[in-house]
């Protein structure tokens, strides 16, 4: 029989014409969960903004945030984690959204967002990743790498309850990581254009137009001097980015007497 003893009855009863209260159980009785062994460090996160969460995971990140330079900061960061489903609190532009989706979407890491709900293929995703993938470094915490670890050695364990099927989208998920990394390393002009301008939505804003954005991504070498503008402009519709004034001079149509 399932045990109900710690469960809170929340509506009303009714046997015949007597109605039972629902019975609230004090919050305080009710015993906390416990964090397994070596996942103390995710259990800091409860609680927790975003913006918390990321200065637990990257210290650089958090020194930053303190500076001068911290609206841009959480700013870049803002941009990048929105299509990962974090939510830092910058007001983005609807592009920088859209663009920050994009990349995610396209890059093959869509198996990082929604990790509570992570599916057999997306688990074999994440193992493989975070076995070719470095997971330490000046980059992370001291306490990072080692609760990654925990959890990639915890799925790898579990994978051996998993049905037949299941095991098999598991481990067909993680022999195509490889070529989810490969394009990571190498993106695609249209994966890199997502991504600049996810981050640096501020500069493409001010910009005020696709015109003027093509060119600042060519200035600062995103694109290639023969990608067109007709290539970006697919890019930018994706998006939603305005179009804004073109910055090209006006043809002068006024007539000029000569004699």
């Amino acid at each position: 029989m399932e045990n109900v003893s710690n469960k809170m009855q929340t509506t009303s009863i009714k046997i015949g014409d007597e109605i039972i209260p629902p019975e609230i159980i004090p919050p305080e009785t009710i015993p906390p969960e416990t964090i397994p062994p070596g996942f103390e460090f995710f259990g800091q996160f409860e609680g927790k903004s975003a913006v918390e969460i990321i200065s637990l995971i990257f210290p650089k990140f958090a020194e930053a945030i303190k500076s001068d330079e911290s609206e841009n900061v959480i700013g870049a960061f803002a941009g990048l984690f929105w299509g990962a489903g974090l939510d830092l609190g910058a007001s983005l532009p609807e592009f920088a959204k859209k663009a920050s989706e994009k990349y995610w979407q396209s890059s093959g890491l869509d198996f990082l967002i929604n990790l509570e709900k992570l599916q057999s293929a997306d688990l074999g995703n994440f193992v493989e990743f975070m076995n070719l993938m470095p997971i330490s470094g000046n980059d992370l915490s001291p306490e990072t790498t080692p609760a990654i670890k925990n959890v990639v050695q915890s799925i790898k364990m579990e994978s051996a309850n998993l049905s037949a099927d299941e095991l098999k989208k598991y481990a067909d998920a993680r022999v195509a990581t490889p070529n989810k990394i490969e394009k990571l390393k190498n993106p695609s002009e249209r994966l890199l254009v997502f991504l600049i301008i996810a981050c640096a939505w501020r500069q493409i804003a001010a910009l005020g137009s696709q015109a003027k954005t093509h060119q600042w991504l060519l200035d600062h070498k995103i694109i290639s001097p023969n990608t067109d503008r007709g290539e970006t402009s697919r890019f930018f519709r994706e998006i939603g980015l305005p179009t804004g004034k073109s910055g090209r001079p006006k043809k002068n149509t006024d007539t000029v007497k000569i004699g």
